[in-house]
């Protein structure tokens, strides 16, 4: 077989695929989907509802295969001008190995260059995510800001000269040699858009950027009111979000020094997810800094007695009681 013809039979068993996957949804006798931003999902004897809060459910367990076969048929309805529904429509074809399915779609649509940002965005490549994200019409779009806030964000971590080359002639056109302050100028235009992003209604990942941006120009003040802000639009469900959200609250009152209160936000973290924080945010290494040596033996000891505790985590906590054991010989 040619390599045009096995392109044309990859092509034809795609269009077949997405055909079948689509005929689930649209069948007889099924029924008609509607998003609401609002409320909870329901199935009417002609609809079903998806609401905003059934989605943030399974992008927060990263299920991207359900995802994915719940929004499929938005590529099919008319007047879906969400931008976070296409988000996660995208990053779940992407993650669930669907994204040829959705191509065709996509680059012949009004959302051709946020499908291509978002793809470049999913690989970090961030320079590209921004190229491609600018073009949309509508940039201060809450969430089409976050993401170009984000990749501004992140554009230092790279650290190639080809990439430095391309920042420094979007930012300084008319200078021809890369600039000195470029990642600096990344910065300042990363806040910029994280601040429109403000605006995404009931989203904590906005407030979660600003905080670590605030964080890494010592600001701890300015962080923590956007650690509290991203806190209050969290749904109790959504764990791994709350973790993360914690995480970051309990890493700003350390730098603090405010011990006590880096505590409480560890305590409250260990209820949610023991295994993640005694690996990064341990509450006996705070109690050691707050002086406090018996509660952290104390701790240490209970956190043993616990069979939920991995092997591993089990033997990480050992260690530092023997050092601490070793200390006072």
């Amino acid at each position: 077989m040619s390599l045009k013809q096995s392109y044309f039979f990859k092509k034809t068993i795609q269009f077949f695929l997405l055909l079948f996957l689509l005929f689930t949804f649209f069948s007889c006798g099924s029924k008609r989907l509607v998003f609401e931003t609002k409320g909870e999902g329901y199935e009417g004897q002609n609809e079903k509802v998806v609401t905003y809060k059934d989605l943030r459910k399974l992008y927060d367990v990263k299920n991207y295969s359900e995802l994915y076969k719940l929004l499929l048929p938005v590529i099919e309805m008319k007047g879906v001008n969400d931008f976070f529904i296409h988000f996660l429509l995208i990053e779940s074809a992407f993650f669930s190995g669907h994204i040829s399915d959705i191509e065709d779609y996509y680059l012949n649509s009004e959302y051709k260059y946020f499908y291509k940002g978002m793809l470049e965005f999913e690989k970090n490549s961030y320079i590209y995510a921004v190229k491609f994200l600018k073009q949309m019409k509508y940039q201060d779009t809450p969430v089409i800001a976050y993401f170009i806030g984000v990749s501004y964000f992140f554009l230092p971590l790279t650290q190639n000269d080809e990439v430095k080359k391309i920042i420094s002639s979007e930012l300084f056109p008319e200078q021809k040699t890369i600039h000195s302050d470029i990642f600096k100028e990344t910065q300042g235009l990363a806040a910029g858009y994280l601040l429109l992003a403000k605006n995404w209604s009931e989203a904590p990942w906005p407030y979660l950027m600003l905080s670590t941006l605030y964080e890494e120009k010592k600001e701890y003040g300015k962080a923590l009111e956007f650690v509290e802000k991203a806190l209050e639009n969290t749904y109790d469900f959504e764990n791994n979000i709350l973790t993360d959200i914690l995480l970051k609250k309990t890493e700003i009152l350390l730098k603090k020094e405010s011990y006590s209160e880096a505590l409480s936000s560890s305590l409250l973290l260990y209820q949610r997810n023991k295994e993640k924080t005694l690996m990064i945010s341990d509450p006996g290494d705070i109690y050691l800094l707050a002086g406090e040596k018996d509660n952290a033996i104390k701790f240490w000891s209970d956190v043993l007695k616990d069979n939920t505790i991995s092997e591993p985590t089990r033997k990480l906590i050992q260690d530092k009681l023997s050092i601490l054991e070793k200390v006072e010989q």
